[in-house]
């Protein structure tokens, strides 16, 4: 089995990751180094999602310019357990992750909207489409009693959201 970036390449895509995040969590980096043309990682964001994707958006104008189709995947550490915030005022209570949840995900929409408003007046965006999606779910107890746990929803819920900007062509 391929994937995306993988089929996207054989296609004439240029494909590139980023990421503030280490991607040798996992090993990961001996697959990205298969599936795309480069790896971003941009260690001097220290997973601040706002600066990571600043620094994407740098990138991706750039490749836009190239004049060649791409897709450029940028990972979001920010929305992810244990839920810190990311705001410059944040709460000094500590919170739930039900209720941490909450914060993270206002400050990632926050930094989703700057990142394609700033891509706004290039004129490939138009024709962009942009895919947005975590990459796992956590477990509020929606299924078990247990919070926290894995199981066997785990990693569906709340995951895709996919957004259109631009006009269709």
């Amino acid at each position: 089995m391929d994937c995306f970036p993988a089929v996207l390449r054989r296609h004439g895509y240029r494909t590139e990751y980023f990421t503030a995040s280490d991607p040798d969590w996992d090993n990961q980096r001996y697959w990205l180094q298969r599936w795309y043309d480069a790896t971003n990682f941009y260690v001097e964001a220290e997973e601040v999602d706002r600066i990571n994707f600043e620094l994407a958006a740098g990138r991706i104008r750039e490749l836009g310019r190239a004049g060649t189709p791409f897709l450029a995947t940028i990972v979001s550490i920010s929305n992810h357990y244990p839920f810190r915030s990311r705001d410059p005022n944040p709460s000094t209570r500590i919170k739930p992750p039900a209720e941490a949840i909450e914060d993270t995900m206002r400050y990632t929409d926050d930094v989703l909207r700057d990142f394609i408003e700033s891509l706004r007046g290039e004129p490939w965006f138009d024709h962009t489409v942009f895919v947005i999606l975590d990459d796992h779910g956590y477990n509020l107890g929606e299924h078990t009693a247990n919070a926290g746990e894995r199981n066997g929803h785990r990693e569906s819920i709340w995951v895709p959201l996919v957004s259109t900007a631009g006009t269709p062509a």
